[in-house]
């Protein structure tokens, strides 16, 4: 009978390294995701922040819906990516509404109302090619 303990026990302490070699596979990988997921969402934050700084609102706002699916997201983070594509599409809605409201009134023929328009906008990123010379021509950066 001591033979048959003998063999449990071999099976077991076998299993048993089995199962320690299979935990300690999932830490140390666990370890790795969690600190390449993390370099790429803050190289990716970066990326995004440089363009937004940059004026390049379309590539940043593309790039901010990229990292909402990033694997690590920080809350300081999430909440500065949220805010800025907001604040991005935001823009593009103002634009597109300030294009039509435009057209709308050098149509009528008022020219200081269309004037009065295009200076709401915080930026002209988002306006069409003709409109933005129109833009600059009614109403010059300063």
């Amino acid at each position: 009978m001591s033979f048959i303990q003998d063999e449990d026990r071999k099976t077991a302490s076998v299993g048993d390294v089995v199962t320690l070699i299979a935990i300690v596979g999932l830490v140390v990988g666990g370890y790795f995701y969690y600190r390449v997921s993390r370099q790429s969402a803050l190289e990716g934050f970066a990326q995004a922040d440089s363009l937004f700084v940059a004026g390049n609102y379309a590539e940043a706002l593309e790039r901010y819906t990229q990292l909402q699916d990033a694997g690590w997201k920080s809350d300081s983070l999430d909440s500065i990516l949220y805010d800025r594509q907001a604040k991005i599409e935001g823009w593009k809605e103002l634009s597109a509404e300030v294009t039509i409201s435009v057209d709308s009134l050098l149509a009528a023929g008022d020219t200081a109302g269309a004037v009065a328009r295009l200076g709401e906008l915080p930026n002209r990123a988002f306006l069409d090619e003709a409109h933005a010379r129109l833009a600059e021509t009614l109403a010059p950066k300063q």
